[in-house]
C-alpha cells in the first residue's frame, strides 16, 4: 500500500528537481571558458541533486530505449553526453531560486543536501574500512538517495513541515503518518521512473539479500538521518549498533569512526545557512567518547529537548526574528542550563560601545542592566568581539583576569565565577552573552560551560541565517 501511495504522489508531482543557482552558474562558466575537463564538470554536477538526477535520467532513458546497459556514475554519463549536450541540458534547467521563494523551504532544502553530503562521508569511511576503494558508483547512488525527500520538501512544502514537527516530537524519521509512505518507498519509485543507477535501486530494497555496497549505502543513510535528530537518542544508538555489526567492529570503535567522520564532513561543508550534523559534537570535548549503553526502564520518561534543539526548531517557524531567538537563548540559559543570572550586551550602532540590553534573573534597576562600556577600553572583553570566542572565569583564574576586566563590569557583576561568549552575525560581532550561578548550589562545571558555548554558537548561526535571508529578500 505504501508503494502505491508513493507512486500516486509521484504521478501528481512530476516536476524535476531544479539546480542550485551557484552550482549551475559554476558549471556554465566552466563550459563557457572551455578550460575544464569533463571529469571536473562531473565532480561538480555529482554534488548537485537537481543536475545529477536530470543527467542520469537523460542519459539512461536514452540508453534503455536503444536496449543498451545503463550507466551508474556521473563521470560516465558526462562522457556520453559531451560538453554540447551538457550545455543544452543545464541551460534549459530551472534553478532553485526560480522554483521557490519561501526562505523556510529553501533552508530545509539546503539542510537535506547537507545531510546527503554527511551521508557520503560516512559511506566513504565505511567503504574504506571494508577495503573498497573504487566507489564512484556508490558515490552517485548515495547522493541520489536524497532526491525523494528533496522533492517532497520543495513540491509538498506544507506537509513536509508537518512531517518535521512529528519528527521532532517523536524522534522518528518515518514519514508514514504524514504521507502514507516513507522516503525510501518514494525513492524506490523515483529510481524506477527516472532510470536511476541499479545500485541506487538496490539500496532501497527491504530484504537482506543485497550487495555489500548497497548495504553500506543503507547504513550511511541511516546514520545521517538519525544524526539530524542528535547523537544521544535510541535511534542513533540502534544505527551505530547496525554499523558495528556489519563492519565487524566493537560498538565503541564504530562510534568513534562515525563521530570523527561527521566532524570531518562539517569542516568540508561549503553549504551556507545549515546546521551540520556534527554541530553538537564540535564544541563538546567529551562527545567523542563512546556512548554508554544503559538498559531503559520499563516505562522511560520522554526525553526533554535540549536548549540547542529548541533553538534549532525555531528556524522552521514562519516570520522568525532576532528578538525571538535571543529571548529563547536567555530563557533557556536560565531555565534549561540552570544559570542564575544571564545578560545580553549588544554592540552599539556606532560600533564604539557594548551596552546591556536584556537579562534574566537580574532586577530591572540593577547596575548590570545599565552597563555601557567603551569597546576601545574594554580590556579582556575586546578580544571576544574580534572573533568568536568564549571565556570561563572561575575563582582561581579571576585573580589573573581581574585587572584586565573593565572596572564598570567588575562593579556591576560582583562575581568571580562566570562565563562569557561573543555572538557574531556572519563576520560581524553582535554582542556578548554573560551567565553565572551566583544563586545556584552547583558550580559552572565543564559540561555546563560546553552547553553554554554550544547554545551561543547555535544562536550565532541562526542570526546569521536570518540576516542573510533578509538581505536576499530585499535584493
Amino acid at each position: 500500500m505504501s508503494d502505491e501511495a508513493a507512486k500516486a504522489w509521484l504521478s501528481n508531482h512530476e516536476t524535476p528537481l531544479p539546480a542550485r543557482d551557484d552550482d549551475r552558474h559554476r558549471v556554465i562558466l566552466m563550459l563557457q571558458r572551455g578550460i575544464a575537463s569533463l571529469a571536473e564538470i562531473a565532480d561538480l554536477i555529482v554534488l548537485d541533486p537537481g543536475m545529477h538526477c536530470l543527467l542520469m535520467h537523460q542519459v539512461n532513458s536514452q540508453l534503455q530505449k536503444s536496449k543498451r546497459p545503463s550507466v551508474d556514475t556521473v563521470h560516465t554519463a558526462v562522457g556520453l553526453l559531451g560538453k554540447p549536450g551538457i550545455t543544452d541540458m543545464i541551460q534549459a534547467q530551472k534553478t532553485l531560486a526560480e522554483t521557490c521563494k519561501q526562505p523556510s523551504v529553501l533552508q530545509s532544502y539546503q539542510q537535506i543536501i547537507s545531510k546527503s553530503h554527511h551521508a557520503l562521508e560516512q559511506m566513504t569511511c565505511f567503504a574504506h574500512l571494508q577495503g573498497i576503494h573504487s566507489i564512484d558508483d556508490m558515490r552517485a547512488a548515495m547522493l541520489l538517495r536524497s532526491c525523494a525527500e528533496l522533492s517532497v520538501c520543495l513540491f509538498d512544502a506544507k506537509r513536509y513541515q508537518q512531517y518535521w514537527q512529528r519528527v521532532y516530537q517523536s524522534k522518528d524519521r518515518f514519514a508514514d503518518k504524514t504521507f502514507d509512505f516513507n522516503f525510501t518507498e518514494l525513492g524506490r519509485q523515483m529510481a524506477k521512473k527516472y532510470a536511476m543507477p541499479e545500485l541506487l535501486c538496490e539500496s532501497f530494497a527491504n530484504d537482506n539479500n543485497i550487495s555489500r555496497k548497497a548495504r553500506l549505502i543503507q547504513l550511511a543513510a541511516e546514520v545521517s538521518d538519525q544524526a539530524e535528530l542528535g547523537w544521544r537518542h535510541q535511534g542513533m544508538l540502534d544505527a551505530q549498533k547496525n554499523c558495528a555489526s556489519f563492519l565487524d567492529l566493537d560498538l565503541q570503535d564504530a562510534q568513534q569512526h562515525i563521530q570523527s567522520t561527521s566532524i570531518q564532513a562539517a569542516r568540508k561543508s561549503t553549504i551556507e545557512g545549515v546546521f551540520p550534523a556534527a554541530a553538537g559534537l564540535i564544541l563538546l570535548p567529551d562527545s567523542a567518547k563512546p556512548t554508554r549503553i544503559v538498559k531503559p526502564a520499563a516505562k522511560p520518561a520522554p526525553r526533554a529537548k535540549t536548549l540547542d534543539e529548541k533553538l534549532k526548531a525555531l528556524v522552521r517557524l514562519p516570520n522568525l526574528n532576532q528578538t525571538q531567538v535571543l529571548g529563547l537563548l536567555l530563557k533557556g540559559l536560565q531555565q534549561d542550563l540552570k544559570f542564575s543570572r544571564v545578560a545580553l550586551m549588544l554592540v552599539s550602532k556606532d560600533q564604539k560601545h557594548i551596552v546591556a540590553r536584556a537579562g534574566k534573573g537580574i532586577p530591572a534597576d540593577a547596575p548590570f542592566l545599565k552597563l555601557s562600556i567603551d569597546i576601545a577600553q574594554s580590556g579582556l572583553l575586546k578580544p571576544l568581539l574580534e572573533k568568536p570566542k568564549a571565556l570561563n572565569v572561575n575563582p582561581t583564574s579571576y585573580i589573573r583576569y581581574e585587572s584586565m576586566l573593565p572596572g564598570k563590569f567588575r562593579a556591576a557583576c560582583l562575581c568571580n565565577s562566570f562565563v562569557l561568549m561573543s555572538i557574531f552575525i556572519g563576520n560581524q560581532p553582535a554582542g556578548l552573552v554573560y551567565a553565572d550561578r551566583t544563586q545556584a548550589t552547583d558550580d559552572i562545571d565543564p559540561a555546563a560551560y560546553d552547553a553554554f558555548k554550544s547554545s551561543v554558537m547555535t544562536t550565532s548561526k541562526i542570526l546569521t541565517y536570518l540576516a542573510k535571508h533578509k538581505t536576499q529578500a530585499m535584493a
